[in-house]
């Protein structure tokens, strides 16, 4: 969720562990998803 929010323009903060942040090939492809679906 966060990852998304980043993609998109809104910081919601670093998350809290035991999660860690996407690796950059993971952000790559969460923003080619929200790319493709557009705004919802």
């Amino acid at each position: 969720i966060k990852a998304g929010a980043r993609i998109v323009g809104h910081d919601g903060g670093p998350v809290r562990a035991p999660l860690v942040d996407l690796k950059p090939h993971e952000m790559e492809e969460l923003k080619a998803l929200i790319d493709k679906l557009g705004p919802q």
